[in-house]
């Protein structure tokens, strides 16, 4: 019964839930990111541009933005032609015809390779603007390989370029279609290991889940074209062997996956629960006992299996949750005073893409229940946290 259930309990009860949790993190640092390190290697694959990677096998169109001198869009339609012959490719570029024929050396052979390919080449094609300029017109597939600002690094105008390509580009995929972008490791930031190291990426992932594409592959790209186009000149760039420079193929799919996604690139979202804890005491008078009676226990809200239940009948299909036990807080009178129990609640998309509107969506729902089931509950002052990978929630010890 709840009145036999002192504070003394309450403090030995959680005692043992943190020694619990605890107990898997005696691992040193150096441990735990050496097995973070071989997790991630040991599911990397190449990615193969040839490959279809769509969720039902049927990819039939492809756009290509910003393609350089045009050599990826030649050696793609002059593959596909002999393996995929139903497959018709669209290759544009930021430069009007003329200016491109004098900005890169191989401009006239690539055009040639892919309009006898039976392909196409389309010139001052805009990728933030892509719906203005196929407004009719669907994708299997829409790629972009190392795109930048055509200025000097800048992360934020790099932000508001893939922020701007994911609006225009999600209306044209077909349905499961997908975005396949290739970015230098520092730039998609998918093995960041802390917070910091995932604010100075451009945040692609995050973009992404705005927009309804969630990222279902993060393939190892090792470029086999001519990596030309350096700040709009006809001179190539180069990717590298440090992780900083190693570069990734990432593949988003509108709608989300009909499997689940490794969990090495999940993206996740986060939020501190509150539940006050009834006052216990044996002095409780009768009638205070018999409010409790269409409200949590203290048993309950000290179970975390109850907690993640409850959690999970509010969170869509799609978003696995995990709930942590992080802390209780006691007032130093107990009679008349409530005691508070603080859960660690994160929201990963597994085959739905999150985003901070569906994290506040959901950690509304949750907070209006304990609301109803607790009494004396505050709500958590701040929304859900800004998505981030979950490379960064292992890196922390938490998994």
């Amino acid at each position: 019964m709840i009145s036999s259930i002192t504070p003394e309990m309450i403090a030995l009860h959680w005692i043992c839930l943190s020694f619990a949790r605890k107990t898997p993190s005696c691992c040193s640092k150096t441990f735990l990111s050496a097995s973070i390190r071989s997790i991630s290697d040991s599911v990397s694959t190449n990615y193969d541009a040839f490959k279809d990677y769509s969720i039902y096998g049927n990819e039939e169109s492809i756009l290509i933005c910003g393609d350089g001198d045009l050599s990826f869009g030649a050696r793609l339609s002059e593959t596909l032609r002999d393996s995929r012959p139903n497959v018709k490719i669209i290759a544009s570029v930021l430069e009007s015809e003329q200016s491109h024929n004098q900005t890169f050396r191989d401009s006239e052979k690539n055009i040639g390779a892919i309009r006898e390919s039976g392909n196409e080449v389309v010139f001052g094609i805009d990728a933030t603007r892509l719906d203005t300029y196929f407004p009719n017109q669907h994708f299997n597939r829409i790629q972009w390989n190392f795109p930048h600002w055509k200025g000097k690094t800048n992360n934020k105008r790099n932000r508001s370029l893939m922020n701007d390509f994911f609006r225009s580009s999600s209306p044209l995929l077909s349905d499961h279609g997908q975005v396949h972008l290739a970015l230098l490791d520092h730039q998609g930031g998918m093995r960041a290991e802390s917070t910091s190291e995932w604010k100075s990426s451009w945040l692609t992932a995050q973009y992404a889940g705005d927009h309804d594409l969630l990222l279902t592959h993060h393939l190892d790209f090792d470029p086999f074209y001519n990596l030309s186009a350096y700040q709009f000149r006809d001179r190539p760039f180069f990717t590298g062997n440090s992780r900083r420079n190693t570069s990734h193929v990432h593949i988003y799919t509108k709608g989300g996956s009909k499997e689940i996604i490794p969990k090495e690139i999940e993206m996740y979202s986060s939020f501190t629960l509150y539940l006050s804890l009834p006052s216990a005491l044996p002095t409780a008078a009768n009638h205070q006992m018999d409010q409790l009676d269409d409200i949590w226990t203290i048993e309950e809200i000290l179970d975390i299996k109850f907690i993640e239940e409850m959690v999970k009948s509010h969170v869509p299909d799609g978003i696995r949750p995990e709930v942590k036990l992080y802390r209780i807080l006691r007032s130093p009178d107990c009679v008349d005073k409530w005691t508070v129990m603080e859960y660690n609640v994160a929201f990963f998309g597994e085959s739905k893409a999150i985003n901070m509107h569906l994290a506040n969506k959901v950690k509304s729902a949750i907070e209006d229940h304990v609301q109803i089931m607790t009494k004396g509950t505050r709500r958590g002052g701040w929304p859900a946290s800004n998505v981030i990978p979950s490379s960064v929630y292992r890196a922390r010890g938490w998994f």
